[in-house]
């Protein structure tokens, strides 16, 4: 973990470890709460640069589709 992570509010690791148990309390593994807490979770994990690496592939994709339809169109195929 980074060591800007690290550094938060005096006691913040104990709230998250109690509400990391509270979570799994109400939210047992294999329901389907625990798959919206998990997708809850990963989303909430992601930083600014993971967010932005993945609009960028998501971009490239795209921009990728739209030339091989625009060389589709072009060649009239």
């Amino acid at each position: 973990m980074p060591a800007f992570r690290q550094l938060g509010a005096p006691g913040a690791a104990a709230k998250a470890q109690a509400l990391k148990e509270r979570i799994a309390e109400l939210a047992p593994p294999g329901t389907p709460q625990s798959a919206q807490v998990e997708a809850a979770l990963g989303w909430a994990g992601r930083d600014y640069w993971e967010d932005a690496w993945a609009k960028a592939d998501r971009a490239r994709a795209e921009h990728a589709s739209l030339r091989a339809a625009e060389v589709v169109a072009t060649l009239g195929c």
